[in-house]
């Protein structure tokens, strides 16, 4: 048995990857945890050769402990308040 699998990251091609799992169950798992190390990406569809296996998608508020903020739009106010503090200002 070869498990691989196809993971959609939107309008970019599918990134093909060899998975070790020699059971379904683990290939799934596999493929979820290729989902972690893949900011942007949606899904994952895992075969057996020529056998679908299934589908495995990243929860629904992104990984514990990674950052998928790539791909954001809007710019990023990361300023206390929104002022631009300047020199001789003094910030409680």
């Amino acid at each position: 048995m070869i498990y691989f699998s196809f993971t959609n990251q939107g309008t970019e091609a599918p990134i093909m990857s060899l998975l070790d799992a020699v059971e379904p169950e683990a290939a799934l798992d596999q493929a979820r945890e290729g989902l972690r190390d893949t900011p942007g990406a949606s899904e994952a569809h895992v075969f057996d050769g020529d056998q679908f296996v299934g589908t495995v998608q990243p929860p629904a508020y992104g990984f514990a402990g990674v950052n998928n903020t790539t791909g954001v739009d809007a710019p990023i106010d990361a300023s206390p308040g929104g002022a631009i503090p300047h020199p001789g200002d003094v910030r409680l």
